[in-house]
């Protein structure tokens, strides 16, 4: 495994970078670090990482609140819907391909399936509980990446909560192709047979207002909160449809419906091998699918896509033929050494942080034909989207445009940040893959001298603008009472240093306590996968390992550190293995 400790850490510390008090004492997040500050009565240095892992636990525990009451019980009423209207006969493929779907679904929820089922259903339950890698479906005669159905991050949890991830999972994963191509390994019959499929399911949903209203509030609970849908789904069959009379030409309808209403994929999250398209095919064109819950689109996936493999192309040396740097981006694709991996400081750099810029280049991110023009499409793609993920987005430029925090120690910020955001969406976005072959304490406030704020007015002020959106679209007065704190900061950040009076004092020595009155609960190492390379059969990881400690005279405070690194496909890490490797007891 190869770890790549990012800037601060990289230019800092070592791989770990507490390691070497690995004990138990050793503080696990963030939060720790300021209950020991409590407990060996030591000033808090209140960082802006506190305010960004406060953020990232509250959302978090809100989405799990959503998810309990809306999410599971819309999900499983709609299988359970699908499952008594979906009528069928010995004859009919289509309805039992339908019918070994939905057992599979529904085993999937409950972590059972029935000794009696097919012996291919069975052959696919054992792929899904192996989540080993990608290999054809028993069932849908495809190349599936079946590792992506390996539950990991915060739905480790609880089995059910396990055994959920599993079940949305395949079913926003498992594309219904409409266009054959030997690129994705679709024949022109089990094309026609997975769009008659999604057809007749579409038609029981649409029919059927119990389960259409359980359809729209899945769909509903997420579009801001993760993205636009990225797939056609039920809603859109009908619209595709209106003119079409024969189930031969449902194909070519949905994908002129695709093609006209701008619905063409843009992150492609299944095994492609570009070399087999045909010279008429375009990628987007053959990965048109119906989904029963469509993956959504959040822009940092979109941007990743844009320059990765064939959107760019060969891999150029600077060194003319003789090849002096390989950089940790390139993958060999078709036959050439070509992008298949998209690193976070690439990401970083597209929202406008010129360390991330110097050292992507540095490491030759950019050294591939067409990059340059990809690259400007990434970074366009992240600047202009309407969900929650694009606000994101723009609050990490804002703060890149903001001065006085030095630039490696914002970079790291920014990518703790991210990590957070990604494995919250973990589930219900579309993660990009290269196309090739191949218990809160005492409230009690201490008076501890010398408390300091770091972060600018700008920092907190954008912070609390995006706390605000969240109450636009919530339900919720939480949001409301985080706003409020990170405005009191604002304010306190105007104060130049050393004017603190007591009572500010105080309020920063107990700040962490206040924010734990929200999240519920602290922070700790994390990992998420954020791409797949199923040509190389690896993933790329993102992960904040233990707190980097900071102390400026007597304050004492945590920033985040982070990792990005290559993991194989059929291993991805869950929070819990990543935690054991960073030596936490």
């Amino acid at each position: 495994m190869l770890f790549r400790p990012t800037v601060f850490a990289m230019l800092c510390v070592t791989l770990f970078p507490l390691s070497a008090q690995a004990e138990s004492s050793t503080p696990q997040g963030l939060f720790d670090v300021y209950q020991e500050n409590r407990e060996r009565d030591i000033a808090n240095l209140v960082t802006p990482d506190l305010l960004l892992v406060s953020y990232s636990l509250l959302r978090q525990q809100l989405n799990q609140q959503a998810e309990a009451k809306v999410v599971i019980p819309a999900f499983q009423a709609l299988l359970n819907g699908l499952q008594k209207k979906l009528t069928t006969d010995k004859n009919d493929a289509v309805g039992q391909l339908g019918r070994d779907y939905l057992t599979l679904l529904q085993a999937m929820q409950t972590g059972e399936l029935a000794k009696k089922s097919p012996a291919h259903v069975q052959r696919e339950w054992e792929l899904i509980q192996q989540a080993a890698g990608v290999t054809e479906s028993p069932v849908w005669g495809i190349p599936l990446d079946y590792s992506q159905f390996k539950p990991r991050g915060r739905y480790m949890m609880s089995e059910s909560l396990q055994h959920f991830f599993t079940a949305y999972r395949y079913a926003n994963s498992v594309n219904f192709f409409v266009q054959p191509s030997l690129a994705t390994g679709v024949s022109p019959e089990k094309s026609q047979q997975m769009t008659q499929l999604a057809v007749r399911l579409s038609q029981i949903i649409n029919k059927n207002p119990f389960l259409k209203a359980h359809f729209d509030s899945l769909n509903q609970a997420s579009n801001w909160e993760y993205g636009a849908a990225g797939d056609l789904s039920a809603q859109d069959v009908p619209l595709a449809l209106k003119d079409v009379k024969e189930s031969n030409q449902y194909g070519a309808a949905l994908l002129a419906y695709a093609q006209k209403t701008n619905k063409l994929p843009q992150v492609i999250d299944f095994p492609v091998d570009t070399g087999k398209l045909d010279k008429n095919q375009k990628l987007a064109e053959v990965a048109v699918g119906w989904r029963l819950i469509p993956g959504t689109l959040n822009p940092d996936a979109m941007a990743t896509q844009a320059v990765l493999y064939p959107n760019t192309q060969q891999f150029i040396s600077p060194c003319g033929t003789i090849s002096c740097v390989e950089p940790w981006t390139v993958s060999r694709l078709d036959g050439v050494q070509a992008k298949g991996y998209v690193s976070g400081m690439e990401v970083m750099s597209w929202l406008g942080s010129e360390t991330a810029r110097w050292t992507s280049q540095r490491n030759g991110d950019h050294l591939y034909t067409g990059y340059g023009e990809a690259s400007k499409r990434a970074q366009d793609l992240l600047q202009n989207d309407p969900s929650l993920s694009g606000a994101q987005m723009q609050f990490m430029h804002n703060v890149f445009t903001q001065k006085g925090t030095p630039p490696t120690r914002q970079l790291t910020s920014m990518l703790g940040f991210w990590t957070w955001q990604r494995n919250i969406n973990a589930l219900y976005a579309k993660q990009p893959s290269s196309a090739g072959s191949k218990f809160i304490g005492s409230t009690k406030v201490v008076a501890r001298a010398g408390a300091k704020l770091l972060g600018g007015t700008a920092f907190y002020h954008a912070l609390s603008q995006l706390a605000q959106q969240h109450q636009t679209h919530g339900d919720t007065e939480i949001w409301q009472q985080f706003a409020d704190i990170t405005t009191r900061l604002e304010q306190l950040a105007n104060k130049a240093d050393g004017s603190l009076n007591e009572e500010e004092e105080s309020y920063l020595n107990a700040l962490d306590q206040t924010l734990l009155t929200l999240t519920k609960t602290k922070d700790a190492p994390i990992v998420i996968d954020v791409q797949t390379n199923p040509a190389d059969k690896l993933v790329v990881e993102e992960a904040i390992g233990l707190p980097d400690i900071d102390i400026q005279g007597a304050a004492r405070g945590a920033w985040f550190s982070h990792y990005e690194f290559k993991q194989a496909m059929s291993d991805r890490l869950t929070h819990e293995a990543w935690r054991k490797q960073v030596k936490i007891k």
